[in-house]
């Protein structure tokens, strides 16, 4: 069966050097485009291709997840109804596997836009209102990384990560605001609204238990909270200025140094690799991966249980794994988890068993902290880069700088494999 797929306008700069080569072979397009096991023969701890057949690129909307095309995706997301929503980096795009296993998206164009303006020819590409709505289909999204849902009706905020942006998309009009930052990248507004704050490359999201939004301002170096009150005022609740800042653990969280990005200018471009995940534990407590320390810390939320609204004496810092060093490595399995190597971790996610799941970036794998007793181990990826393992356990199959990480509602934890250009799936 041939399928024409259209030229593609737009290449981006790629911004690792590794990108180079993350291009996969395309899979035969054909049935269902799947080359992996019947789930009937899939066993707990196996592993296979969700979404994506490996080409890096954009094939428009349309065709089977199994079939269509990403380009170094970084998150997904599933609604409470189960819908499921992909962050797609390198396309500029959030897309929407809809109830018919097929993409389509959701908002983004095909030319990235916004800030920094990337098409001067065109105007309308340069600037997002501020203070205006516009239907998502009409926006030029910059490297989106993460998306987190806002109640049940299928709205969500976005994390417009080269945008300086949070937004927000109402579901019942398709439209976007924004909910912060401005036309520029800084760290500014603190204690102020949201509206008029600046932020710096702001990666992940996610909401309490209060109607607040934890923001990672990746460049920022910390995590912010954007209050449910009227004016969404602002503050940061993790992270503090290098003059000022420790690295110790067990001091306020407004008191520590974190290090989610990187001042090093990566392919010649000063432009950050994607970095600082966060979630929140069943307790409320944030969970940061502090990528550049290679470790995981922990924010206790003190005796209100909401991280950024009580004492920040009760707010202190501690490490969940890793050893915060100024490099990574890959050891430890089987040990306790505060002893083990990391290489810059991304995605962080819980379990419904409670275990934490870590994203393990650079060393191509996913690892696992037991609730019960604090040791890691690895679930997925052998450590070294590659495309490998469909239909078999996932230990022995190879990944490519995952980034993402969420569950399903049966316990499935799904893999945004980033340079593999798929989202894979870990069968529980």
């Amino acid at each position: 069966m041939n399928r024409t797929r259209p030229n593609l306008r737009y290449r981006p700069k790629l911004w690792l050097p590794t990108l180079l080569f993350a291009v996969a072979p395309a899979l035969p397009a054909c049935g269902d485009g799947s080359t992996q096991a019947p789930a009937s023969a899939l066993r707990s701890g196996d592993i296979t291709t969700w979404a994506g057949d490996g080409t890096q690129g954009h094939d428009g909307e349309g065709h089977p997840r199994l079939q269509s095309w990403l380009n170094q995706p970084m998150g997904l997301s599933f609604a409470p109804d189960g819908t499921a929503i992909i962050a797609d980096w390198n396309n500029h795009a959030i897309r929407r596997v809809t109830s018919e296993g097929t993409l389509e998206n959701v908002i983004g164009q095909p030319f990235p836009g916004d800030w920094p303006c990337q098409s001067p020819e065109d105007p309308s590409n340069c600037r997002v209102p501020l203070t205006a709505a516009i239907p998502g289909a009409e926006l030029n999204l910059n490297h989106p990384t993460a998306a987190a849902w806002d109640g049940t009706d299928g709205s969500f905020y976005l994390a417009a990560w080269h945008n300086h942006k949070v937004e927000h998309y109402d579901a019942s009009s398709g439209e976007v605001t924004v909910l912060a930052g401005g036309q520029k990248p800084g760290f500014a507004g603190d204690n102020g609204p949201a509206a008029s704050a600046l932020l710096n490359f702001p990666s992940s999201l996610a909401v309490q238990a209060d109607g607040g939004l934890l923001v990672a301002d990746e460049r920022s170096n910390r995590v912010r909270r954007i209050a449910p009150n009227e004016s969404r005022t602002i503050t940061t609740v993790a992270g503090a200025a290098a003059a000022t800042g420790t690295d110790a653990d067990g001091v306020p969280a407004t008191e520590v140094l974190l290090k989610l990005t990187t001042t090093e200018k990566v392919s010649g471009a000063d432009n950050p690799p994607p970095g600082g995940a966060i979630t929140l534990a069943s307790d409320g407590a944030l969970i940061i991966a502090d990528s550049f320390h290679h470790c995981v810390r922990r924010v206790d939320p003190g005796s209100d249980g909401i991280v950024g609204t009580g004492d920040p004496e009760e707010e202190r810092v501690s490490t969940l794994a890793g050893t915060c060093a100024a490099s990574g490595g890959y050891a430890g399995d089987g040990g306790p988890a505060t002893a083990a190597l990391l290489a810059r971790p991304c995605g962080v996610e819980f379990a419904p068993d409670g275990a934490l799941y870590i994203a393990d970036t650079d060393n191509h794998a996913v690892r696992r902290i037991d609730p019960i007793s604090a040791t890691i181990q690895t679930v997925a990826g052998t450590g070294t880069p590659g495309f490998s393992g469909d239909g078999g356990p996932a230990t022995a199959a190879r990944l490519r700088q995952p980034y993402g990480l969420t569950f399903d509602s049966t316990g499935s934890l799904y893999i945004v494999d980033t340079l593999n250009n798929r989202i894979r799936q870990l069968v529980q």
